[in-house]
């Protein structure tokens, strides 16, 4: 099953490209990115959802890491101080690596999207 419309759009928003890359009257219109979204093969589309589940999870994990930041140690749990770093990395790996399986080079950063502290 093709890629829908919203995974389109986080796919693109989370490697650094505008919403717009895939819409044809926009100026941002990118006929090469449209089709390698469009044409991604059913074994790169599995690959790609999971890896977006997996960026769901994460960003859950680092909403809930930036409430408790200043916080280092809950009754006997105590947290790590890197933890919103590491969990950044994770999201960043990610992002480079849904980009190499669609065949689309990230823009910037490719943190569009990402949770701010």
């Amino acid at each position: 099953m093709a890629f829908s419309e919203t995974e389109k759009v986080k796919i693109l928003r989370y490697i650094g490209w505008p919403p717009t890359t895939i819409v044809s009257t926009s100026l941002d219109y990118s006929k090469i990115v449209s089709d390698r979204l469009t044409n991604a093969s059913t074994p790169t589309q599995g690959i790609v959802r999971e890896l977006l589940d997996r960026i769901e999870n994460l960003d859950e994990k680092l909403d809930k890491a930036i409430c408790r930041a200043g916080v280092k140690q809950i009754d006997d749990i105590t947290l790590r101080d890197n933890e919103i770093d590491i969990l950044r990395k994770e999201r960043r790996k990610i992002f480079r690596e849904i980009a190499l399986l669609v065949n689309i080079k990230m823009m910037g950063s490719g943190m569009m999207g990402a949770v701010c502290v």
